[in-house]
């Protein structure tokens, strides 16, 4: 007499892409959506910016919520890394902090000598000044902070 073949989907996830820390896997019925088995992981398919495998067939995000995986057949999930949406944000910020390090370096020989600033020791300091308060300018009026907003 023959045993019955085990009748379940298994489900790899991944939830670090560079690395397997966190790899876990489980044993899905057949039947459910691949969405379904997603939030069985407790992960969010909607938001979720990963590649899911069925067998070695890339599925659609589009389609997660209609393809359900037949017995035996393994369904894998690799999250992707992803930066943020505020590319133009960071842009305006590499620029502003180029202007910034120009600033820098052209403060010393923009000082008037009557401040005393002849010697190389006291350039020196006004430009690591110029560059370490005007980062932490751009750097506070790019990211928004908590709390900053009552002492401008």
């Amino acid at each position: 007499m023959e045993q019955p073949t085990p009748s379940y989907v298994p489900m790899i996830v991944c939830p670090r892409p560079f690395t397997l820390e966190g790899r876990t896997q489980k044993r899905m019925r057949p039947g459910m959506s691949i969405a379904d088995m997603m939030l069985e992981f407790d992960l969010n398919p909607e938001t979720l910016p990963a590649r899911v495998f069925l067998d070695d067939c890339l599925i659609e995000k589009a389609y997660w919520h209609l393809v359900k995986p037949k017995a035996n057949h393994t369904v894998s999930v690799r999250v992707i890394p992803q930066g943020g949406n505020n590319q133009s944000k960071d842009i305006l910020r590499i620029v502003a902090m180029v202007g910034v390090l120009g600033l820098a370096l052209f403060a010393p020989y923009a000082a008037p000598v009557g401040w005393g600033l002849v010697g190389s020791w006291t350039g020196a300091a006004l430009s690591a000044t110029v560059g370490i308060v005007g980062s932490m300018r751009v750097n506070e009026l790019m990211t928004g902070i908590p709390g900053m907003e009552a002492r401008r």
